[in-house]
């Protein structure tokens, strides 16, 4: 039929019809007003519709008894549940049926009251309240670091608001060119290129070698980003894919390549989504025996690992073995924008052929300074990385003690599984409306349906206490809503999750960070280049960092109680008294005056450091004659 056999309303008809097939499925997603402020960074401001009823409105806050019911029924762990969901949403005024079992956000009741009113020409007045971010990807908070955001202004300044174009007609911009230069030198590189996002990097790439390499063949593990599927999709070239992070299968497809061809192997350091790590050196080595090409992605990783923030590439020694690199400067770095990094002439062809470098405007002056900024700093600092390797930690040694269902990992990344759309998208609306504490649900097509999960993000900004209580709300929503602890999901579904995944001992489950010693050690060689209060605030979560790493499985007391004492100590002067504490053959306990042989030298410490001989205070401890306490 033509266009002219057409409704007139048959393209809005359309558009409807997609939108309720997301509601009836429960992953229409809903994006929640926030607004991040300045030095307060992770809490943020939520926005929402004073008229509405945010606060204490048991139906879209999800609280109450029959919110709970509605929920529970939608849950994995109720008998039926989901099919009972799905079975609604196909009979007469299913849309209706559908909206009373999905997990409301009032979020989404008022962005649609903001839309109808703003048609009625009517100004929209909105009330706001503090809520804890546990999802964001600014893992480090550098995009709160008065540094960066210091550079940002002097760019702003300077050069102005835009860069004024795509560098194919404007040109460079001084700001670029250093970005770049410093992006090369953090990778060990000849050469990077700048993009306007991680995204774009991958997808403009990974096209452009389809077309630079004739019979080009891509392998591609399994879990690789959207933004990769699409740029092999782009090339236009064989692909294969193999299993995740599965050697034997990448090598039996290598293998059944012919030798004569180019080949690329396209794989992510950390997998964003469950956490897990590439085996970076074994995949370099099947590269080198079938002369492929290697290309990661390391976006969840710049930044977070190695010595200077280079990533896993940098963490495992094989920086220098890959071809190129892909990074964002938008997640670890806390700012805005993509790149690439390789070999001189490679990136030259990207910045000579690639369509998504060509026709784009590039980033702002104040963005790509920011960034250098905040690369620069992270070379140099490791605080950072250390605060946040322990808050995970901690969070995914409390959650395991709880049985909850953890996707266990060797990075970052919490995954908390749920399995179900509503039940999770009722999880997220209850840690905000109850608890003010923002998780967004991960649904499909993020991951495959039944792996609907919370994913939880600690980072260094976060407290112990923020743990706790994070912890032990979670326990309430999983509680509340019945779903699935891990112990459930081994004797209902057959899966190891949680501590049950632990009894296997899993050797990928280990930390990258490893056991917290290499780090304090590493640590205090850091202080001893400080001064200050950068050095009081790293030797503070040093304390904890070796209180913590020591047991693995932390009292909650006792730490809870170091972490006060790090916290209350905003003065050389009442530092040292939170500075050093003994490991006893019963655990961690205060020191008590004269209780140790090492007695005297702890108070030689304490005495530098209530002087202000913050460097003789940290030569003590880094001697290990306080067993490298400090």
């Amino acid at each position: 039929a033509g266009a002219s056999a057409l409704s007139p309303f048959f393209y809005e008809q359309r558009f409807t019809a997609a939108i309720n097939e997301l509601h009836a499925e429960g992953r229409y997603r809903v994006f929640a007003q926030l607004q991040r402020k300045r030095g307060a960074f992770p809490t943020a401001a939520i926005f929402f519709d004073r008229q509405s009823g945010w606060e204490g409105d048991a139906e879209s806050a999800g609280s109450g008894a029959q919110g709970a019911r509605e929920a529970a029924a939608a849950s994995p762990n109720a008998e039926g549940g989901t099919e009972i969901r799905r079975e609604a949403a196909g009979a007469p005024g299913a849309q209706e049926e559908a909206d009373r079992w999905m997990c409301q956000s009032v979020n989404e009741e008022a962005s649609e009251a903001v839309a109808s009113e703003a048609v009625a020409g009517v100004a929209k007045q909105l009330s706001q309240t503090e809520v804890q971010l546990w999802c964001s990807n600014d893992y480090l908070g550098m995009g709160q670091n008065p540094v960066v955001i210091q550079a940002a202004h002097e760019a702003l300044d300077a050069a102005g608001a835009g860069a004024g174009g795509t560098r194919n007609i404007s040109g460079n911009c001084t700001f670029h060119l250093e970005l770049e230069r410093e992006l090369a030198a953090l990778h060990g590189k000849e050469a990077a290129l700048l993009f306007t996002s991680g995204y774009v990097a991958n997808e403009a790439t990974l096209s452009t070698l389809g077309k630079l390499l004739p019979n080009l063949h891509i392998f591609s593990d399994e879990k690789n980003h959207a933004s990769i599927i699409a740029g092999i999709r782009g090339a236009r070239c064989a692909k294969r894919i193999f299993r995740h992070n599965d050697l034997i299968h990448l090598e039996s497809l290598l293998a059944a390549a012919p030798a004569d061809v180019p080949k690329l192997i396209v794989f992510e350091s950390i997998y964003s989504m469950d956490g897990s790590v590439a085996p970076v050196k074994e995949i370099c080595d099947l590269a080198e025996k079938f002369n492929s090409l290697t290309y990661i992605d390391e976006v969840h990783s710049v930044g977070m690992y190695g010595r200077t923030g280079g990533g896993v590439t940098e963490q495992s020694g094989q920086q220098l073995r890959v071809d190129l690199i892909n990074g964002t400067l938008a997640k670890a770095v806390g700012v805005f924008g993509g790149y690439v990094a390789g070999m001189a002439t490679l990136i030259d062809c990207i910045r000579s052929y690639a369509a998504g470098f060509i026709f784009t405007s590039s980033v702002p002056p104040a963005v790509a300074a920011a960034a250098t900024a905040s690369i620069r700093y992270l070379r140099r600092s490791s605080t950072e990385r250390y605060l946040q390797q322990l808050r995970a930690t901690q969070l995914k040694t409390l959650l395991l003690s709880r049985d909850f269902p953890v996707l266990l990992n060797p990075s970052h990344i919490v995954p908390l599984l749920v399995g179900c759309p509503i039940a999770c998208k009722r999880a997220s609306d209850l840690l905000l409306h109850e608890h003010k504490l923002y998780i967004q649900p991960i649904n499909y097509p993020t991951v495959p349906r039944g792996s609907e999960r919370l994913r939880v993000t600690p980072g260094p900004l976060h407290s112990y206490d923020d743990v706790l209580n994070l912890v032990d709300a979670l326990d309430q929503v999983w509680s509340v809503l019945g779903l699935m602890r891990a112990t459930a999901f081994k004797e209902q579904r057959g899966l190891l999750v949680g501590p049950h995944a632990v009894e296997k001992r899993f050797p990928s489950e280990t930390p990258l960070w490893g056991s917290g010693e290499a780090s304090v050690e590493a640590g205090l060689r850091e202080c001893e280049e400080k001064s200050g209060e950068s050095a009081k605030e790293l030797l503070r979560m040093l304390l904890e960092a070796q209180f913590f790493f020591a047991e693995r499985q932390p009292d909650k007391q006792q730490v809870h109680a170091v972490d006060r004492l790090r916290d209350s100590a905003s003065s050389g002067a009442s530092c040292a008294s939170s500075l050093f504490l003994s490991r006893e053959r019963d655990g961690w306990n205060e020191r008590k005056e004269g209780a140790s042989p090492q007695a005297a030298e702890v108070a030689d410490a304490e005495r530098f450091w209530t002087e202000g001989r913050e460097g003789e205070a940290v030569g003590v401890a880094s001697r290990g004659r306080v067993e490298v306490r400090a």
